[in-house]
């Protein structure tokens, strides 16, 4: 509005030195009271949501590193104006690729060694020899799995745990 009535006074024959003064004033006025919009954090924001339904615990150290780095970045990056909205969907994608780039932590094996350990101190004479050979086949099968390369993740917990329980299950 302001500039549409300088624009007046300008278009105006008989416009005095007094009334282009007050029309640049009152455009000034208008110019300085504009004020630059915030960049849109919503791409930010949703990638921060799926980073946050993430656990630390199923993936490897450096990984989750990654990812924190990542997200102490777009902590950091608050209030960009518009003029830096390239820079926020940045801030975004570098959230999204950290995610992405998570590596599963490997697999505890910890039931598997207990079962092991207690298999290993049994008195063979005391089972049949078809239960202690169904015992000694469930040792070996997760003996051979615990050391397959590349090793278990913690998405396939279940399995290993499933291990051990069938070493538990033939001891019993």
């Amino acid at each position: 509005l302001a500039l549409q009535n300088a624009q007046g006074i300008l278009n105006q024959p008989n416009t005095t030195q007094n009334d282009i003064n007050a029309a640049l004033s009152t455009l000034e006025t208008a110019v300085d009271g504009l004020v630059v919009a915030e960049a849109d954090y919503s791409v930010v924001e949703i990638a921060k949501a799926d980073a946050a339904s993430k656990n630390a615990l199923n993936y490897t150290e450096a990984s989750w590193a990654n990812l924190q780095a990542a997200l102490d970045a777009a902590d950091a990056a608050q209030g960009y104006s518009v003029f830096y909205q390239s820079a926020v969907d940045k801030l975004a994608m570098d959230i999204n690729d950290a995610i992405a780039a998570l590596e599963y932590g490997t697999a505890d094996w910890s039931l598997v060694d207990q079962a092991v350990s207690v298999y290993e101190n049994l008195d063979p004479s005391l089972y049949t020899p078809e239960s202690w050979i169904n015992l000694r086949n469930a040792v070996n099968t997760a003996m051979e799995e615990k050391d397959k390369v590349p090793a278990y993740t913690v998405a396939e917990q279940a399995y290993v745990d499933s291990l051990a329980k069938a070493i538990s299950d033939a001891i019993d």
